[in-house]
C-alpha cells in the first residue's frame, strides 16, 4: 500500500517494526530477556502503567538467534539498499545470541511460578527436549546466514525422523526442517529423507486421507474434536500451512490443485 511512502513493502516495514523490539530485549552480551510483561487498557493506547521484564534465558536466546539469522537471510536479498546493513546487524546479532546460549545452556525462566509469577500469561519456557528443538532451529537459520559447518552439523545431528508425523502441534517446527531441505548446501541425504517422511505423513490419514474420505463435514479435520481449543483459530492456519507446505518446498508428487484445495 503507498501511503508510507519509502517505496518498501508495508510486510517488510512491520517485521521490521518487530526486530526492533526484539533488539531492545536482547543485551549487550547476546542474551535475550525472556518476556515483558505488559499494563493493559482498552484501548491499548490507554495503558500507562509500567512494563515489566524477566531475566534473560536460554530459550529466549535462542528463540531470537533464530528470528535474527532467518531475518538477516530474507532482508539480506531483497535487494532494498536500507536493508543491506540492517542485515548484516541481524546476522551479527542472531550469532552473539546463538554464543551466549550455548555458554549458557541451562537458564531457565518461569513467569508462572515463584517471583516472576503473574508475569505474563502462560509460561513460555520449554522443557530440555524444546530447548534442543529451540537450538536446532536457530542452527538451521544460522546455516543459511552464514553457511558455516558448525551450525550444518548440529543440524544433521539432530534431525531423528522428525517429519514422520506431521500435525497442527510441530508443523511451526517441520517448516523449518523443510526450509534446510531446500537451502543449497543442505545435506542431500537428510533433504531427500525429510521431503520424503513429510510427504509420506501427509499422505495419512489425519491429513490428506481427512479429505479424500471427507472425515469431516466442513474440510477442516484438525484429528478430533480435542484440537478445537482455544486458539484454535491458529491451529486451523497451521493445518492449512502443512498442506500448502508440499508445494512451497517440493515435497512428494501429491496433486497441486487437491493440496490447494485441502490448504
Amino acid at each position: 500500500i503507498p501511503e508510507s511512502g519509502n517505496s518498501v513493502p508495508d510486510i517488510i516495514d512491520e517485521i521490521k517494526w518487530g526486530f526492533e523490539w526484539l533488539k531492545k530485549m536482547q543485551n549487550n552480551d547476546g542474551s535475550v530477556l525472556s518476556i515483558q510483561g505488559l499494563s493493559h487498557a482498552s484501548p491499548p493506547s490507554a495503558a500507562t502503567g509500567r512494563s515489566f521484564y524477566g531475566p534473560a534465558s536460554t530459550s529466549a536466546s535462542l528463540s531470537t538467534s533464530a528470528a535474527f539469522a532467518l531475518g538477516a537471510k530474507v532482508l539480506g536479498n531483497l535487494g532494498i539498499s536500507e536493508y543491506t546493513t540492517y542485515a548484516a546487524d541481524l546476522k551479527t546479532r542472531a550469532e552473539n545470541a546463538w554464543t551466549w546460549a550455548v555458554a549458557n545452556p541451562s537458564v531457565i525462566v518461569n513467569n508462572n511460578t515463584g517471583i516472576y509469577a503473574g508475569l505474563g500469561a502462560g509460561d513460555q519456557e520449554v522443557d530440555n527436549n524444546g530447548r534442543i528443538a529451540k537450538k536446532t532451529r536457530a542452527a538451521i537459520y544460522l546455516f543459511a546466514a552464514t553457511g558455516s559447518a558448525t551450525y550444518q552439523n548440529l543440524v544433521t545431528a539432530n534431525y531423528g525422523d522428525r517429519a514422520n508425523w506431521v500435525d497442527i502441534w510441530n508443523e511451526n517446527e517441520l517448516m523449518s526442517w523443510l526450509y534446510y531441505a531446500n537451502l543449497n548446501g543442505a545435506d542431500a541425504t537428510l533433504a531427500n529423507k525429510i521431503k520424503t517422511q513429510y510427504a509420506n505423513a501427509m499422505n495419512g490419514s489425519s491429513n490428506l486421507g481427512a479429505m479424500t474420505n471427507n472425515t469431516d463435514a466442513y474440510r477442516v479435520y484438525l484429528g478430533g474434536d480435542g484440537n478445537f481449543t482455544w486458539g484454535s483459530n491458529r491451529s486451523m492456519s497451521r493445518k492449512g500451512t502443512s498442506f500448502y507446505n508440499l508445494i512451497s518446498y517440493s515435497a512428494g508428487s501429491a496433486d497441486a490443485g487437491q493440496v490447494k484445495n485441502a490448504a
